[in-house]
């Protein structure tokens, strides 16, 4: 099988190959630690798309050249996808390790439905006015019906409350903007912000 350099396909293959591996190599070491009186557990954390306010001037993730490419004016090259804040998928590890029981899960952590490309698209437009940027052709697909692909028991098992992906999409787009990592194009008469470049976030 062969896999392009830039094909999305293979980060999602290389995670998965690497999930399979720490599983194995927990249960080829359990009988070793058994024997020593020491236990080694796992719990995987199982994020979808990732996306909000990034803390480093940097564009090279799918999720930040995603959103550059729409602040800059363009497509975005992501379609309709289910999403995940960053913000959460950090509180997501930290309750995994401190939650008795936990180990042995595989925990989902993602939005309940794909976020579609035109209420990305729609959100984004809205929150940053002064931008010249792409707006959906069809934003009532933002509204579509969307299949169901959430475990439920994450949430409540980690007692961990999801952001909403609109409140992620303008606290990322908001950061990078702020940090002077793209190239926005501003409407003819919008105020220019004053703040410098590559200023740390709030995080």
């Amino acid at each position: 099988m062969i896999f392009f350099a830039r094909c999305p396909l293979v980060g999602r293959y290389s995670k998965t190959l690497a999930e399979k591996a720490a599983w194995a190599f927990v249960g080829s070491e359990r009988a070793v630690h058994a024997a020593s009186g020491h236990r080694l557990e796992l719990a995987t954390i199982l994020p979808s798309f990732i996306i909000g306010p990034p803390r480093t001037p940097r564009v090279d993730s799918e999720s930040l050249a995603n959103m550059a490419a729409l602040l800059e004016g363009r497509l975005p090259p992501r379609g309709d996808t289910p999403m995940v804040d960053v913000r959460d998928a950090a509180a997501a590890h930290v309750a995994a390790a401190e939650l008795p029981g936990a180990a042995g899960s595989r925990f989902i952590v993602s939005t309940p439905r794909p976020v579609t490309r035109a209420q990305v698209m729609e959100v984004v437009a809205d929150a940053q006015p002064d931008l010249d940027l792409l707006r959906s052709e069809s934003p009532d697909a933002a509204r579509a019906p969307q299949p169901v692909i959430f475990c439920s028991r994450t949430a409540d098992r980690l007692d961990v409350r999801w952001t909403a992906p609109e409140d992620s999409l303008r606290d990322m787009a908001s950061a990078m903007v702020r940090q002077g990592v793209v190239e926005a194009k501003h409407r003819a008469g919008a105020a220019l912000d004053p703040a410098p470049k590559h200023v740390a976030t709030e995080l």
